[in-house]
């Protein structure tokens, strides 16, 4: 996300706490700052409170009101933010809702995906992508996997990708070795903008060499550029585009001899 919707997307979070009180309040700020960081480096416990705490003057002042708050900011982002840093900033949203469902009951992010013109085939799409816990039980062309050798070993000496998923789904994986990188890289084709969205299925404070993975979380890969961890590119935009080609000319065979 670039800096502006990066700070729409804090302001909207803040609306939400500017309905807590005291300990309440600073014990939610604690929890989001440390998530908020894994996107926005520069956020900090001050400034979500600060900013709450303008947003309760103003609504209790009757200057004006969440409903209108969030209008405002989401028509902010929808006339001047790009369709990646749309798709971006409702991703992120996403995340933080998954987490602290309170916020999406106030913020409602299904609305706020609409005002950005973002139809509830797509925004489906987006919140499965953020919230699933299990990626080979997504059944769909625009998703891809890829996993670890060591991990995806181990659960298969459990059974459970080999004996409780069909074998269609065991072809979503691709073998992927980083260093000592365990885990899955869960991947979504978005139309609009012709690029892939990368999701670490694994805890964001699981390390590869040390450096965290949460820095290939939602990163967005188009044309041209890579997810990059150590300082090496591991995964081209090239190399999750021939899988993704392959994969669905898999499908579109099966369907026909199906059919």
């Amino acid at each position: 996300m670039n800096t502006s919707v990066s700070e729409s997307l804090v302001r909207l979070i803040a609306l939400y706490l500017s309905t807590l009180k005291g300990t309440e309040k600073r014990a939610v700020i604690s929890s989001l700052t440390t998530h908020l960081q894994s996107f926005i480096a520069n956020i900090d416990k001050a400034t979500l409170f600060n900013l709450s705490e303008e947003h309760s003057k103003n609504i209790s002042e009757g200057k004006t009101t969440i409903e209108k708050l969030i209008h405002e900011i989401t028509d902010e982002i929808k006339s001047s933010a790009r369709e990646k840093d749309k798709i971006m900033f409702l991703l992120v949203l996403l995340y933080i809702t998954k987490y602290f469902e309170d916020i999406g009951k106030t913020i409602l992010p299904e609305k706020i995906a609409a005002a950005l013109g973002i139809d509830e085939e797509n925004y489906l799409q987006y919140r499965l992508f953020v919230t699933t816990e299990d990626p080979l039980a997504i059944n769909s062309p625009d998703y891809i996997v890829f996993s670890s050798e060591t991990t995806d070993q181990s659960d298969k000496l459990e059974g459970r990708w080999i004996e409780d998923r069909e074998q269609p789904q065991i072809k979503n994986i691709n073998y992927l070795t980083i260093g000592n990188f365990k885990g899955k890289l869960l991947i979504m084709y978005v139309r609009s903008v012709q690029s892939f969205v990368i999701r670490c299925m694994e805890d964001n404070q699981k390390e590869t060499k040390n450096e965290k993975l949460n820095k290939c979380s939602f990163l967005i890969v188009g044309p041209g550029s890579s997810v990059r961890l150590n300082g090496q590119n591991i995964l081209t935009y090239s190399d999750i585009k021939r899988k993704y080609i392959r994969q669905n000319a898999q499908r579109i065979v099966t369907l026909s001899v199906n059919y």
